[in-house]
């Protein structure tokens, strides 16, 4: 094998993942009625989109622990579906440990297949040149100190990540120095992206730098617009494809579309400060209140309409809030 397909063999595992069953068989079904799926590596919950004469719908699909996927639809007439499990798949947390066992048979099986390989033959050989790897956990310290400091969520991500490379462990607690060394380094990320796309990188290792740095940059603060455009940048220095990079980003943060529909049902504009936003958010509030829907005594539909509507702009302002940082 090659330096970058040892290196990065169970990491990929591990960071790409794949979805459960039932929630495979949810997304089929959408997707074959014209839904479009935004998120691809969740393994438990995915969004789905799809355009309608009132504007876009949206559809939230999560697992359940007895393996049931339930499908939540937006807007006052979206339904709620279920899909159940089949007898021949198993329940999500034993099949998370299948799948994690598999994994470990995998590594085994390679470290025995490396034992007889040739590429081992030679006592004198030196270890290989980590250099690569060593920019990629630099790329990861410069992220993690975006907002200014590097906090424990950052560290448990960082050193899940080492821990699972195929490296010895003189070189994971190099690799874990060298993220300590350049979060204070006046090296900018863009630098290390330049010298990280003179190896030639795969594809394969773009992917899971970029997914790892969304996974950094969503910690904290969350994923700023500033952190984004840093990431997309990294991601132009190193050639990510831009569909591969649109489909890392909608794993992270809400499309651009999504954004518009919960600035829309706050009545209120990207442009609009947090004071101005929090203002309509109230005011929409206290219009579909159900106190005031019984009050006034409006029939059955509309209050159910107003429970709706009140769900929504709830559910629009928290994500506003998130995507702005905003303070309560």
């Amino acid at each position: 094998m090659g330096f970058w397909t040892d290196l990065f063999k169970e990491v990929l595992v591990l960071f790409l993942k794949e979805k459960y069953p039932v929630l495979e068989t949810a997304i089929s079904f959408y997707e074959n009625n014209g839904w479009i799926c935004n998120t691809s590596n969740e393994q438990f919950k995915a969004t789905l989109m799809k355009a309608g004469l009132l504007g876009e719908k949206y559809v939230k699909l999560h697992t359940a622990a007895d393996g049931t996927v339930i499908a939540e639809e937006s807007g006052f007439f979206g339904e709620t579906r279920e899909f159940k499990r089949p007898s021949s798949v198993p329940l999500p947390n034993i099949w998370l440990r299948e799948i994690e066992k598999n994994s470990e048979r995998r590594e085994e099986n390679t470290q025995n297949e490396s034992n007889y390989s040739d590429d081992w033959s030679d006592e004198n050989e030196e270890e290989d040149d980590i250099t690569p790897l060593l920019l990629f956990i630099k790329m990861s310290a410069k992220i993690s100190k975006h907002d200014g400091v590097v906090l424990k969520e950052h560290i448990e991500v960082i050193s899940y990540f080492i821990d699972n490379l195929d490296l010895s462990d003189d070189q994971k607690k190099e690799a874990k120095r060298e993220f300590n060394t350049a979060k204070n380094s006046s090296i900018s990320i863009l630098d290390y992206a330049k010298e990280f796309r003179s190896y030639n990188p795969p594809e394969e290792a773009s992917t899971l730098l970029i997914n790892l740095l969304f996974e950094l940059a969503s910690k904290g603060r969350g994923l700023t617009k500033e952190k984004e455009k840093v990431i997309r940048d990294v991601s132009k220095i190193i050639n990510l494809s831009e569909r591969v990079y649109t489909d890392l980003k909608s794993q992270y943060i809400e499309n651009e579309d999504e954004i518009r529909r919960y600035y829309s049902i706050l009545e209120s504009n990207e442009g609009d400060s947090d004071e101005v936003i929090k203002k309509n958010y109230k005011r929409l509030i206290l219009e579909y209140h159900p106190d005031k829907i019984h009050k006034h005594k409006l029939p059955p539909d509309y209050e159910k309409f107003a429970n709706q509507k009140v769900k929504e702009i709830t559910e629009a302002y928290e994500k506003i809030k998130a995507i702005r940082n905003m303070k309560d």
